[in-house]
């Protein structure tokens, strides 16, 4: 989450707010949130290795596409959580969904879906 947070530049409190409620709905616990929280700071890293823990990220989720799908839905609602998707934003997303093996056609519906609930969520 990390890593496509600082993918603009710079890094908003709504895209914490987006981290900070993942973390809530996974009811993480204190030790938890705490490894959660140092993985995003470590994401957001110049020399953070994106390649490399989405290579293994991938090997682990083998056949279990609902968890590259979660994956896909967290870090695009943190790519929207301003409400814009920033070019260099969704070049992000891009590559994070082309090392996961989703295509374009699939990111640009999943993109679609999570901006339109953020904008339903937003109007309660």
């Amino acid at each position: 989450m990390g890593y496509v947070a600082k993918s603009d530049g710079r890094l908003t409190r709504d895209e914490i707010a987006v981290a900070e409620r993942v973390m809530d709905q996974m009811r993480l616990n204190a030790t938890q949130r705490k490894v959660a929280i140092k993985l995003f700071e470590q994401g957001k890293a110049d020399d953070f290795p994106a390649q490399a823990i989405l290579a293994q990220f991938r090997r682990e989720s083998f056949r279990r596409s609902s968890l590259v799908q979660m994956l896909l839905e967290i870090v695009a609602a943190t790519a929207l959580a301003d409400g814009v998707l920033h070019a260099q934003e969704r070049a992000t997303l891009e590559e994070v969904a082309a090392a996961l093996g989703v295509s374009a056609s699939r990111l640009d519906a999943l993109l679609t879906r999570v901006s339109g609930q953020a904008g339903f969520e937003d109007a309660d």
